[in-house]
């Protein structure tokens, strides 16, 4: 049994993919056409939308671990499917408060200052018309205004603080480039404005630092990752600034790996990604291929992770994470991953 004393719990959440919703069904609005597609071209995954039994079973286990441990909630981005501003709306009833009927029987996760501790994605940026390109609508500014972000300090029960610093990863990406349509990161200027934020802050020895960032640090490829300059930029950020975690997201696949950045006087660092934790992980039940047959389909399986700072006898801290997997009945421990965890205090 870990007889290191509990400091504090987070619940990671990611690429929720909120659909439109018809206020007067509760069901999916879905374009003429578009089931047919979808069930039989993998490439519109992203836009299949969240699914409403991953929200009753996400809304339980955040009520459970708040009950338990006090836990608060972070959001890696993706919470809408395509950038409408009513999937914006809806995401945030069930974020921040609770779903009515007949859109939902009062499920939601209750935590008001979700934002405080969340990110945009790249669907977020989309224009919220079921296509990735063109300029975002106001929707994303509202919810997502004021990035880059650096934290107040949150003091931890030991006396150590820790800090958050939230960048949009998609800031440098021009709407209507093959970067958006590729799903690719660039994020050089918001780099630039948080060195300075934290640059004016100096160093606290206490402190702890972590990063909220949508895109993967350890992507690498034509599609879907950050843009070479900015994936440089962001490793010598970590080595100057002292951070310790990075929580991510948008593979839609977990994945929590210790990594040491290549640059001088850098640190292991740990990267925490989160895979979808509420996008539709089931073939929809009124699918058929073109054959007629129910689609032998896979999706990623929903996932979130679970956080928790503990401390030793000897004043160390350590941050752990667990894999947390949805089944037919609830999101629960994945056994065959035991958690990992990255020494944070003392940095170095």
């Amino acid at each position: 049994m870990d007889q290191r004393k509990r400091l504090a719990t987070f619940v990671q959440i990611s690429d929720l993919h909120f659909a439109s919703i018809d206020p007067r069904t509760g069901a999916q609005v879905v374009p003429a056409g578009l089931n047919k597609m979808w069930a039989n071209v993998s490439i519109f995954d992203g836009l299949l939308g969240h699914s409403h039994k991953s929200l009753v079973q996400l809304s339980r286990y955040v009520a459970s671990m708040r009950r338990r441990e006090n836990a608060e909630v972070i959001f890696t981005g993706d919470v809408t499917s395509c950038g409408r501003p009513d999937q914006f709306d809806l995401a945030d009833d069930y974020l921040a408060t609770q779903l009515l009927p007949p859109i939902g029987n009062h499920i939601g996760l209750h935590a008001s200052t979700w934002r405080d501790l969340g990110i945009a994605g790249n669907h977020d940026q989309w224009p919220g018309n079921g296509w990735m390109l063109g300029n975002p609508n106001g929707a994303v500014n509202i919810y997502f205004s004021g990035l880059p972000d650096v934290s107040q300090t949150r003091p931890l029960p030991d006396g150590r603080l820790i800090r958050f610093v939230r960048i949009d990863s998609d800031a440098d990406i021009s709407p209507h480039s093959l970067n958006r349509a590729m799903a690719r990161g660039a994020f050089q200027s918001q780099l630039m404005v948080a060195d300075k934020l934290l640059d004016d802050l100096g160093r606290c020895a206490d402190e702890i630092r972590v990063m909220l960032i949508h895109h993967s640090y350890q992507c690498r490829g034509k599609t879907l990752s950050m843009k070479s300059a900015s994936h440089q930029a962001l490793s010598h950020f970590l080595a100057d600034h002292r951070i310790s975690v990075v929580m991510t997201g948008h593979l839609h696949v977990p994945l929590v790996h210790r990594f040491v950045p290549p640059v001088p006087e850098s640190n292991r660092v740990l990267e925490t990604r989160c895979g979808t934790t509420t996008q539709a992980d089931r073939v929809p039940l009124e699918w058929k291929s073109i054959r007629g047959k129910f689609p032998k389909r896979a999706f990623p399986k929903n996932t979130l992770l679970l956080h928790r700072l503990f401390a030793d006898n000897r004043g160390q801290v350590f941050w752990s994470v667990e894999v947390i997997e949805r089944t037919r009945v609830e999101f629960k421990p994945v056994k065959r991953l035991k958690p990992k965890e990255i020494k944070v205090y003392p940095y170095g």
